[in-house]
């Protein structure tokens, strides 16, 4: 039987609503009890979007960054701040945001997305210690809902990587740094989690020698005490480090097969025998419907060879996409029915995953909808910004 889950639901919530929470808290407007209950509560409506997916992904949250939550969470915290101990609200913010003493932390592009991510400050004399109060506490918050519970962490490598370093080789730290990783796996572990969604995105990056051999040397951290382990990975084709991967201590692999389709067949064939694969088939960037007849086709042989060890998912976090299309009833209907944002691609997740276990038959209503939105989509184009969607008449080509 196939298993459906996401990497990640939008954080900002529907209309915004995490937005709007922290400009009221910036302006004083908002007290820090009443932003963490706001957070609470996105927390638990994305949860409720989630109960038709064979796991819950918890620690996808975040109030602002997750690498700046990470940063926090393994202790790198910039001295120049002079923050010492767990930090408050106002704290948190004032790393990413800057206060009247100092600047904030630089920005840089996660990948080749729009989105930005907090750097995380690192030196030589970075002493990394883990303080993972608030993303237990959202375990936990998960772990009430009595559904299995994936959760969802960024690995050491690719958090050392996207680091600035002042005067310092990162790679001097990973030891470091892999060492309060294990700590915090082995909690999990006590803690019955079903599985950690552990994200190397640098995996589809061009990584030299000593880059890819960090990974076997922070990963030998991992072997004991641990929840079972996907390796989470996106934005690209990481077939070519096949030989290094294949010999760490996970248990399964996610792919992004939106952006990179071609490395399906080289995995399918190295695949150790054991993993999991989970197959990013639905564009999680993107905000076009999935065309489920063809990715049902491309699955069922998958699910043929590997059975109950294939899973289906987004190509990467749904952090990418708007929360909902329910409040879009202004839009024209053409248009409108060409998309699809967070919640319509777990339900797109959803039927692929139930078309495999129960055949085509299952989803029928499901093939027609997607049917008319493809048959759509090639009789127009959609153009798409920040403000407007719109269908436009495709010209033919001459």
């Amino acid at each position: 039987m196939a298993s459906a889950h996401i990497l990640g639901y939008p954080r900002i919530g529907e209309r915004r609503a995490l937005k709007y929470a922290q400009e009221a808290f910036w302006k004083g407007d908002l007290t820090a009890a009443g932003l963490q209950e706001i957070g609470k509560g996105l927390r638990e409506q994305h949860w409720s979007k989630q109960k038709r997916l064979d796991f819950i992904t918890a620690g996808d949250f975040s109030s602002y960054d997750h690498v700046l939550d990470h940063a926090v969470m393994f202790g790198a915290i910039p001295r120049r701040f002079g923050l010492q101990g767990a930090l408050s609200e106002h704290d948190y913010f004032a790393l990413a945001r800057g206060n009247a003493v100092q600047p904030a932390m630089k920005t840089a592009r996660w990948f080749d997305t729009d989105y930005h991510y907090i750097v995380p400050e690192l030196d030589a004399d970075t002493g990394f210690t883990i303080n993972a109060h608030e993303f237990l506490s959202q375990l936990d918050e998960a772990q009430a809902r009595s559904r299995p519970v994936k959760a969802a962490l960024l690995g050491p490598v690719s958090l050392l990587y996207l680091s600035g370093a002042d005067g310092c080789d990162r790679l001097q730290l990973l030891d470091r740094l892999a060492e309060q990783y294990a700590h915090l796996l082995k909690e999990l572990y006590h803690r019955k989690i079903a599985c950690l969604q552990l994200e190397e995105p640098i995996l589809a990056l061009d990584l030299d020698n000593a880059w890819l051999g960090a990974f076997e040397r922070a990963y030998a951290w991992f072997r004991t005490q641990r929840p079972a382990i996907l390796l989470g990975t996106y934005f690209g084709n990481v077939a070519r480090y096949q030989g290094f991967v294949t010999h760490l201590p996970v248990d399964g692999i996610h792919l992004d097969l939106v952006s990179a389709p071609e490395q399906l067949a080289p995995w399918l064939n190295a695949l150790p025998g054991h993993w999991i694969l989970s197959a990013g088939i639905v564009d999680g960037r993107g905000i076009l419907r999935n065309d489920l007849r063809q990715s049902l086709g491309l699955l069922q042989p998958l699910a043929h060879k590997l059975g109950d060890r294939l899973w289906v998912a987004p190509s990467c976090s749904l952090l990418h996409v708007p929360a909902t299309l329910a409040h879009e009833q202004a839009m024209d209907a053409a248009t409108r029915s060409c998309l699809a944002f967070a919640d319509e691609k777990i339900a797109e997740v959803v039927a692929l995953a139930r078309g495999l276990n129960e055949g085509e038959a299952s989803i029928a209503e499901d093939l027609l909808v997607s049917d008319a939105a493809v048959r759509l989509r090639h009789a127009c184009c959609v153009k798409a910004d920040d403000n407007l969607t719109v269908l436009v008449a495709r010209k033919p080509v001459a």
